[in-house]
């Protein structure tokens, strides 16, 4: 015989080196099927993630392909229209358009594909027939579908029950990761590699001879380099290594492997290499699936018009979408990982947290509303919140899912209801009580006519003239009254109608000034009253010229009628960075502080008689306050009785700010 034949010694030293490369040949294949596992198990979670978000969203959310073809429907779609999730999947969008619609909604369609996205309201055939009006909002994703989500908007209510969940699963790959053994002797210069070794290469035994050089020659070329700065380190330090190469097949494609390395040192003289490499494609393909799948999400939660977030089992955010960053100002790096009173205090006080607690616990929890002010941001409006558990793969709650509405608009809306509401039920009243006091005034001069005139018509032939003409000039009389208060009245009621063209323009306050002082100068010098322009500078103004003359001469006219004979009038104008104040003023009888309260008021009409018996109609400073505010402003009056009054108003400066205003 010539082969040697082994001692007993040789071979129990074999049998040892067997057991140690089959032990690090166990390692190696236990590590990369954990991590394999590991991958697939996150991948697994954060589909089911994805799909619990969108199977338990309250708004109907489908995928389509180009040619409007359904390749996806969730719960909502089924509870909206009808159809089963199969009827769904052999629907196109022209199947659910109304007759009359389906060349609109086409060409609504191409303009998704063309420009990314669209937001419309749109009706949608149901399966019994109806039709729906639904808001719908889809935009365009990379890899070519059409993502969209719409809400029934003919009802305006929420789903009420959230259908169970549809089980399904993927299906992943389960196959054993194959790894060789290989070993290198620096000082024989020998290269020696196991049959799964040249298998994971695609050689065969007998085609190839193991070396280095072929070894490295495999290795994809952007990861040689990673190679040989390993190697370097290695001789230097002596220490064991592992790295993650891409490896070319003899079929030409390309697989990942693990390289693990472990040094052989003798008298401090690094003489072997041992390792074995794994191959590790499965994994590395599980772990692209995972980042292409949690960027499909991503793109997916933060395309969405609503906000979605996602709390773990600590009540700490995980998911903060761009919807809700957009709707509180809050970016998610200052929100996620922690509670979320820590960020939003006021969630505790509106039952938001309440009901986080209860969703932890397992109850889907109705959508609450709520008010938000966010002190950070500057953000502020009314939000409804919707949360329900979120659940892992095996029916265990893990943390919460939460959707949020803006619905400030529909808020505002609902405020301003009340509010105008409230105002026009008192304003009605106001109406009625000023149409009362109208009333009651109009019949004085007109009982005044009719007894006059009866006097003089059964008793003209036994009046002497003197008192025929004393009679008339009371008729005269108590005719211009009455036609003075039916001007006033008329006047009023063409102001509340908006009927009074507005043409506001530059004026001159000097001038305004000068031609009211001038008519009103006779009916002053009657009572020895002086009207005094006591502005230095040239102001000018932004107004309605009939208004303003209006305004001046209503006020300067009620302080000739209070002010005793000898009085003064003074009219005064001063401008700061905002607006104008014009002032008059007088030393007239004041005003008591009953009657102040009611100058302005509709419902408290006041005719006081003036210092010489003038009479008016209690219109005249409802008209002031009307056309000052037409233009923005505010009037107001200070007085103590015996004192005399000071009647103000404001006007604007400036062009802009007449016209925002009355805008």
């Amino acid at each position: 015989m010539n082969d040697k034949i082994k001692t007993k010694e040789e071979l129990i030293k074999e049998l040892h080196k067997s057991h140690k490369e089959y032990d690090l040949l166990k390692k190696s294949y236990s590590k990369d099927f954990i991590e394999r596992k590991s991958t697939e198990k996150a991948l697994q979670e954060s589909e089911e993630k994805f799909r619990s978000i969108m199977e338990n969203s309250a708004d109907a959310i489908f995928i389509t392909n180009q040619h409007g073809e359904y390749v996806y429907t969730n719960k909502a779609v089924s509870v909206m229209l009808g159809y089963t999730y199969e009827e769904m999947l052999s629907k196109t969008i022209t199947d659910l358009s109304p007759g009359n619609k389906i060349e609109e909604y086409f060409e609504m369609y191409k303009q998704i594909l063309s420009k990314g996205k669209v937001f419309a309201e749109l009706e949608l055939l149901k399966k019994d027939g109806n039709c729906i009006s639904t808001d719908l909002n889809a935009v365009l994703l990379p890899n070519g579908l059409v993502y969209g989500s719409c809400r029934d908007i003919t009802e305006r209510k929420q789903v009420e029950k959230l259908l169970r969940e549809n089980e399904s699963s993927l299906k992943n790959a389960q196959e054993i990761a194959k790894m060789g053994s290989w070993e290198w002797d620096m000082v024989a210069q020998k290269t020696k590699w196991s049959d799964n070794y040249l298998a994971i290469h695609g050689f065969k035994s007998t085609e190839v001879e193991p070396t280095f050089e072929l070894f490295r020659s495999r290795i994809h070329t952007d990861d040689v380099h990673f190679l040989d700065e390993n190697l370097v380190v290695m001789m230097k330090d002596k220490t064991p290594s592992s790295l993650e190469l891409r490896l070319i097949h003899t079929d030409g494609t390309i697989k990942w492997v693990q390289n693990n390395i472990s040094p052989v040192i003798e008298n401090d003289k690094l003489v072997k290499l041992k390792g074995v490499i794994i191959d590790i494609t499965d994994r590395k393909q599980a772990e692209t699936n995972l980042a292409e799948s949690n960027q499909f999400i991503s793109q997916i939660i933060n395309s969405i018009e609503e906000g979605i977030i996602v709390y773990d089992g600590n009540l700490h955010h995980t998911v903060w979408n761009s919807f809700m960053e957009k709707l509180s100002g809050i970016p998610a790096s200052k929100v996620l990982g922690k509670y979320p009173t820590e960020v939003f205090p006021f969630l505790d006080e509106v039952g938001v947290i309440k009901n986080l607690k209860r969703a932890l616990n397992g109850e889907n929890i109705d959508a609450i509303d709520f008010p938000f002010n966010m002190a950070d941001s500057g953000k502020s409006g009314w939000g409804s919140d919707k949360n329900m558990p979120f659940r892992n793969v095996n029916g265990e709650i893990i943390g919460v899912i939460g959707t949020v509405h803006d619905i400030t608009e529909r808020k505002q809306a609902e405020l301003a209801l009340k509010e105008n509401e409230r105002k026009l039920h008192q304003l009605n009243l106001d109406k009625d009580l000023f149409i009362s006091i109208l009333g009651h005034d109009l019949k004085s001069p007109f009982n005044n006519l009719l007894g006059l005139s009866e006097v003089l018509t059964d008793e003209i032939t036994n009046l002497k003239t003197e008192e025929i003409e004393d009679i008339a000039k009371d008729i005269h009389k108590s005719a211009k009254i009455a036609n003075k208060l039916l001007d006033d009245i008329l006047l009023w009621a063409r102001a509340q109608q908006g009927k009074i063209p507005f043409k506001p323009q530059i004026l001159s306050f000097k001038d305004i000034c000068k031609d009211t002082i001038e008519i009103l100068t006779p009916n002053a010098n009657s009572k020895n009253i002086t009207i005094n322009y006591s502005a230095t500078d040239e102001i000018y103004i932004f107004s309605d010229i009939d208004m303003l003359k209006m305004v001046i001469r209503n006020l300067v006219s009620n302080s000739i009628k209070f002010t005793n004979s000898g009085g003064s009038i003074n009219i005064d104008a001063k401008q700061n960075s905002e607006n104008i104040t014009i002032s008059i003023s007088d030393n007239g009888v004041g005003i008591t502080p009953q009657n102040l309260a009611k100058l302005f008021d509709i419902s408290e009409v006041l005719t006081t008689k003036g210092t010489a018996g003038e009479t008016g109609t209690g219109l005249g400073l409802l008209l002031c306050k009307e056309f000052v505010e037409k233009h923005g402003g505010k009037i107001w009056v200070e007085s103590e009785v015996g004192k005399g009054c000071d009647f103000k108003f404001t006007l604007p400066i400036y062009v802009e700010q007449a016209n925002a205003t009355n805008n």
